[in-house]
């Protein structure tokens, strides 16, 4: 077992030389040359996340048992033109049911990283958040709580016409159609629809807009 320390400028392991560690047994070295920033890292199983040292983008650390050593990736080469010009200020690791860290940006945009090391699987996306007046909001934190079987997402936003108080909203769980076979995400298409309800199963008639 290890104890890593994050720095500005890299990531140390360090352990006891001979044993348990002690003042006068320590093993350390630089597992990673490449140094965080905040916010706290995440604690994964098997991972840890960070932020770079810059503030912008995100690297990852897992132990590599064929090379007996510490492999880092950086998870946002691929989508540099979601941090260019800013930085993280907040996320958390929503593990169930989808593996999903959910990040805000500095502007107080919400970004998401799909994230599943054991399949070699990693995706960034940008959500739009709206507030109850309709309007896009501005996401100032986040966070996950368990809730049963699922880890529930909860953000901080301005209210509409008061930037002196928070609006803690909740991300609505997903819910699953036993025996769907072909889904189809039309939320952002969707002008209005209608549920037609029989003695069948029930159907949708969706307008486009």
């Amino acid at each position: 077992d290890k104890l890593f320390l994050l720095t500005g400028s890299s990531v140390w392991a360090v352990a006891g030389s001979q044993g348990p560690l002690a003042p006068d047994a320590v093993d350390a070295h630089v597992a990673v040359p490449v140094g965080a920033e905040w916010p706290v890292p995440l604690v994964l199983a098997s991972t840890i996340l960070w932020v770079r040292d810059k503030g912008t983008g995100v690297r990852s650390m897992v132990f590599d048992f064929q090379n007996s050593g510490y492999k880092s990736s950086d998870l946002s080469v691929a989508s540099e033109h979601l941090f260019r010009g800013y930085t993280i200020k907040d996320w958390c690791w929503a593990e169930d049911p989808w593996s999903v860290a959910w990040v805000v940006r500095s502007d107080g945009a919400l970004l998401s990283l799909t994230y599943s090391p054991d399949d070699g699987v990693w995706a960034w996306a940008q959500h739009q958040v709206k507030g109850p007046d309709g309007e896009n909001a501005v996401v100032h934190s986040i966070c996950s709580i368990a809730e049963g079987d699922e880890d529930a997402v909860y953000i901080a936003i301005d209210p509409p016409g008061d930037e002196t108080e928070a609006l803690i909203l909740r991300f609505t769980t997903r819910i699953e159609v036993d025996g769907a076979k072909t889904p189809a995400c039309l939320d952002s298409c969707i002008k209005n629809w209608t549920d037609v309800s029989g003695d069948d199963a029930p159907s949708l008639t969706v307008t486009p807009g």
